[in-house]
């Protein structure tokens, strides 16, 4: 990887607030695997930013979810 790109992946960071929002709104990975279809993986993923390629139909369930835009969910860090 040349060090060009390096720089360039260090220098943002997309940070996930689902856990944030679990918190907020009382509720567990279970739950919304039940009300949305996502998987308890995949959203343990997401919560821990295991997962940095979300699907478009995850963020909208998600967002659907918690009833909330996607700024709450995901948020911009710059270098």
């Amino acid at each position: 990887m040349s060090s060009i790109l390096k720089r360039f992946i260090i220098s943002y960071m997309i940070r996930v607030n689902l856990e944030q929002l679990m918190w907020d709104h009382h509720v567990r990975g279970r739950d919304i695997m039940k009300a949305t279809g996502i998987t308890e993986g995949t959203i343990s993923n997401i919560k821990n930013n295991k997962n940095k390629n979300f699907r478009a139909d995850t963020l909208d369930k998600l967002c659907k979810f918690f009833n909330c835009k996607i700024g709450d969910l995901l948020e911009y860090i710059p270098d």
